[in-house]
């Protein structure tokens, strides 16, 4: 895992900045995806974290930019998610490095991080680094997903993964 500032990511991806990035891509959203709730139960969110990983693990490097957080500070503990950026030798507050790469072999790393965004009720930005994959987390408690309008074949990977679908 390596973490980055909005420069540092900028620098790294070749864009401007990370949503010049995203919107270098023309997405197509997935037939029968739409917005899914993100389940409340821990263990649910652990089983979410692992499967948003098998999408993405075939693909390559993986980018999780966290831009929502301290919405909701009832639901966070930074001391957690700092030790744990810290145990990877990341010193920086998530506020001055929010970007996140993932190589296709950390993928505990991933699942990790992951995790506790949605323990944490926070928003993210999940993309595999050649774009061919968007999915996004809302602090707002749903996520959805697009794929690169040239990789639609992806789509049924993708969708399979993401919670059911509410009434």
């Amino acid at each position: 895992m390596q973490v980055f500032s909005a420069e540092q990511a900028a620098e790294m991806i070749g864009a401007e900045n990370f949503a010049a990035f995203l919107g270098g891509v023309e997405w197509a959203p997935i037939e029968g995806a739409g917005v899914r709730k993100i389940p409340a139960d821990s263990g649910d969110k652990v089983r979410l974290a692992r499967a948003l990983n098998f999408p993405l693990s075939g693909i390559g490097p993986t980018w999780v930019w966290i831009d929502e957080w301290g919405i909701w500070p009832t639901c966070e503990h930074m001391v957690l998610f700092d030790g744990y950026r810290r145990g990877h030798g990341e010193e920086r507050a998530l506020g001055e490095a929010p970007f996140h790469l993932f190589g296709p072999e950390e993928g505990d790393e991933l699942i990790s991080v992951l995790s506790l965004t949605l323990f944490f009720v926070w928003g993210a930005h999940i993309v595999s680094a050649d774009r061919s994959v968007r999915i996004r987390i809302s602090h707002d408690g749903w996520i959805d997903a697009a794929v690169a309008a040239d990789q639609t074949a992806l789509a049924p990977r993708v969708v399979e993964v993401l919670p059911p679908a509410s009434d």
